[in-house]
């Protein structure tokens, strides 16, 4: 192929930058293990150095030069900053939007590394009723006794919006039993 034609990637090596540029794998790897490359061969630092993945990427700055008159970085920018100011629509229209202005803000906190990413931390429920009934009533008492120590008898109806008579019953019997 003549020297300055850009090469074309091939159907694997888009959809595998495709999928990255997506945001929905947990890594590269992962991305390009999903476009079709074998777990051996999904290596991203290879992907990203062929001259193909190079020129495809490439002529999305191009493009996005012709379309919005300002390169890809500078009209990224532009869309997280806008982010930041997000408002809603609809019925109750020009209300600020907080929680899409805090998915901006996170997002941005990550990129600048102010935050740690850390969807991969596995996360641990612990279901109560697994305790016998002893250890439930040691771990109450602890937890009132803790509640009581720190003063924490009028944060909790502060801290719930009591719409359900279950959670009313609930902060009811904490406060009583703290006091």
């Amino acid at each position: 192929m003549p020297k300055g034609v850009p090469k074309i990637p091939t159907i694997k090596q888009k959809r595998a930058i495709d999928n990255i540029a997506s945001g929905k794998f947990d890594s590269p790897r992962q991305a390009m293990i999903e476009a079709g490359y074998t777990p051996n061969g999904a290596i991203p630092n290879q992907l990203m150095k062929s001259t193909t993945v190079q020129d495809y990427i490439n002529a999305f700055e191009y493009k996005a030069k012709l379309k919005f008159r300002m390169g890809l970085d500078d009209k990224l920018m532009e869309v997280y900053l806008e982010g930041l100011d997000a408002k809603t629509t609809g019925k109750f229209g020009g209300e600020k939007d907080h929680k899409t202005r805090k998915e901006f803000a996170d997002t941005i906190s990550k990129m600048k590394g102010y935050i740690q990413n850390n969807d991969s931390e596995k996360k641990t429920q612990v279901n109560f009723f697994q305790f016998n009934q002893k250890d439930q009533e040691d771990f109450n008492k602890e937890f009132i006794k803790f509640l009581k120590q720190n003063n924490w008898a009028g944060q909790l109806s502060s801290w719930f919006s009591p719409s359900t008579a279950l959670l009313n019953y609930s902060i009811g019997i904490l406060t009583k039993a703290i006091r």
